[in-house]
């Protein structure tokens, strides 16, 4: 703790539990516990703090006209399959209709 602060009793953090990997989660627990602090998963924690939410768009993706980017879907997809690919990223998207459909 740092000079001249009070140490932290009954500390938590909240973490949505679909935000964080298992592995994540404990690597933070870990640290988070030599200070007195604790991690609090509710599921529906955003839903807790976030009470004005506007919902979830429900519009089609489209993609933009070439004129208006600097690459294509395609080649961006690429580009992050090549550095995922040289990092050895074991998850490859968080989005696979998108991905299959543009890739």
């Amino acid at each position: 703790m740092a000079r001249g602060k009070p140490a932290l009793k009954n500390a938590a953090v909240g973490i949505p539990s679909d935000m964080v990997s298992l592995t994540g989660k404990r690597t933070l627990a870990q640290s988070l516990a030599a200070k007195n602090i604790r991690i609090e998963h509710p599921d529906n924690l955003l839903d807790q703090v976030w009470t004005s939410r506007p919902a979830i768009p429900a519009e089609t993706v489209f993609i933009h006209d070439p004129a208006y980017v600097s690459e294509t879907a395609a080649e961006k997809l690429a580009r992050v399959r090549a550095v995922m690919a040289e990092k050895k990223a074991r998850i490859t998207t968080w989005f696979p209709r998108l991905t299959t459909s543009l890739g």
